[in-house]
């Protein structure tokens, strides 16, 4: 599934230079502030790489989880498998 905020954009500084606007097809988001613009491209930069990333750890977990059912050395419920599980829920978790 992909995330309803791509295609982001930065469209830049705003004329005053107090805010940086990010555009994307539902509407904009606007920071303030100081490093703004560092900040805009920081979230538009983890939006654009969210699905590999959440893709790539799926399939870390699964073909960890498999060498260690083949393996018979357990493991699944250990910290790093736990805190891999917890982190692609949250991220297919729906914004309340």
């Amino acid at each position: 599934m992909k995330n309803t905020l791509l295609p982001l954009d930065i469209k830049g500084l705003s004329m005053d230079g107090n805010h940086v606007v990010i555009d994307h097809q539902d509407g904009v988001i606007e920071l303030y502030g100081e490093n703004k613009k560092a900040h805009a491209e920081f979230i538009v930069r983890a939006c654009r790489a969210h699905d590999e990333l959440l893709e790539a750890l799926k399939l870390l977990h699964d073909n960890l989880a498999e060498y260690q059912r083949i393996n018979n050395i357990g493991g699944y419920e250990n910290h790093d498998m736990c805190m891999a599980r917890a982190a692609i829920a949250k991220a297919k978790a729906k914004a309340k």
